[in-house]
């Protein structure tokens, strides 16, 4: 088991030494001064300004004309937009959507087509009746019981 230090007296050397090697032991967190602010204008100007001077080669302009500086920077072209090419456009099938036409095309197809039975032509050829006779219409006689 541990032993106190500087309870016994014959190790008040070893515990001396050991209470400073644990206090050098000890972690002391100290902040660090923080830095100036610098805005994002700031930074972003610094850092192009940087790299302008490292990526364009120093040359002299004293013995080049405007011309042959205009000569020498490359011919811009526009950047030509492309579909990206996923492994997984290969492997999921198309998903498409119809429109309302096709949607109501294939429903009138689905429909089974109304088909007429053939007409019984017995029924157009029965015997034409007489008119049947009118009558002019009489009051009702009411009788007493």
């Amino acid at each position: 088991h541990k032993s106190r230090t500087g309870l016994i007296s014959s190790s008040s050397s070893l515990s001396s030494s050991t209470v400073k090697t644990r206090k050098e032991e000890r972690k002391v967190y100290v902040r660090d001064p923080a830095p100036p602010f610098v805005s994002m204008a700031e930074m972003m100007k610094k850092f192009q300004s940087n790299t302008r001077e490292m990526s364009l080669p120093h040359m002299s302009l004293s013995h080049d004309d405007a011309a042959s500086i205009m000569q020498r920077k490359p011919k811009l072209t526009l950047t030509r937009p492309k579909e990206p090419e996923f492994e997984t456009a290969q492997r999921v099938r198309l998903v498409r959507v119809k429109s309302s036409a096709e949607l109501e095309e294939e429903l009138m197809a689905k429909i089974p087509k109304f088909k007429a039975r053939p007409l019984n032509k017995k029924i157009l050829e029965t015997p034409t009746l007489p008119a049947f006779p009118r009558s002019t219409p009489h009051l009702p006689e009411f009788q007493e019981f």
